[in-house]
């Protein structure tokens, strides 16, 4: 499952900032029978550690509202959890991080089409550099971030790039 520990991280912050309403989990793509042992391990760690998490059907886990403060709480023990459980991105080679770098920017240009408000690709050089930390770009990121209430639906339509490459 490539790009999830930024989906959870980003979502995490989205849907747990003041003083949104709290949002309802969307519909789910699987049921919780086809979560990956790595994310019921990251969700029952961020569970130990005190926070209330739930999977949102898009490869990652969503909290409560909170403020940020607690937010950011939640990213640094949800980084935790994850490399613990090993929900990490994987090491690519600089060909394969051009190639998923061009693969980002069609699925920005797939949001802006659909009319979805994605974050502006970063410069290649970027990418590259913030890869496998949680300033790593992801189009829907940008969606999630903005637009969490259709986080779901752009998913749909324009499904990551990360959820298939390697």
């Amino acid at each position: 499952m490539f790009g999830a520990a930024s989906v959870l991280a980003i979502l995490a912050l989205s849907a747990c900032t003041a003083p949104t309403p709290a949002r309802t989990p969307e519909p789910t793509i699987a049921n919780e029978s086809g979560v990956s042992d790595a994310l019921r391990a990251t969700k029952q760690c961020m569970e130990e550690a005190g926070f209330v998490a739930e999977f949102d059907g898009m490869g990652g886990l969503f909290g409560e509202e909170m403020s940020a403060e607690q937010a950011e709480q939640w990213r640094e023990t949800s980084m935790r959890c994850m490399e613990e459980s090993g929900m990490v991105d994987p090491e690519y080679s600089a060909s394969q991080l051009n190639e998923l770098y061009n693969l980002e920017v069609e699925n920005y240009q797939c949001l802006v089409d659909a009319g979805y408000s994605p974050d502006e690709p970063p410069s290649r050089q970027q990418f590259i550099d913030t890869w496998g930390t949680i300033d790593s770009y992801q189009a829907i990121m940008g969606v999630a971030e903005t637009e969490p209430d259709r986080g779901f639906a752009a998913t749909q339509a324009c499904p990551p790039p990360r959820w298939s490459f390697g």
